[in-house]
C-alpha cells in the first residue's frame, strides 16, 4: 500500500492509528485500571507512535489532507 506513496502518507496513517490507544487509556482509567497499567500499556506506546510520525511530516514538504502543497522554511 505504501510502496509508491510519498513520505507523508505513512506518517498521516501512523497519526490516525495512534488515536485509539489514547481512548484505551481513558477507558482503562474509567473502569478501575491502575494508572501504571493505563499509561504504560496504552499511553506511552501511543506517544511513541505520534513522535515517530512527526519527523516525516516536518521534513521538507508539508501536505495537509485537502490543502495545497507548501514548502516549509522558504
Amino acid at each position: 500500500m505504501f510502496a509508491d506513496a510519498d513520505v507523508d502518507v505513512p506518517a498521516w496513517y501512523m497519526l490516525t492509528v495512534a488515536v485509539a490507544p489514547f481512548g484505551g487509556t481513558w477507558i482503562m482509567l474509567q473502569h478501575g485500571g491502575t494508572k501504571a497499567a493505563a499509561f504504560g500499556i496504552r499511553f506511552v506506546p501511543a506517544v511513541a507512535v505520534v513522535l515517530s510520525a512527526c519527523p516525516p511530516l516536518r521534513h521538507g514538504v508539508v501536505r495537509l489532507p485537502g490543502a495545497a502543497v507548501r514548502r516549509v522554511g522558504t
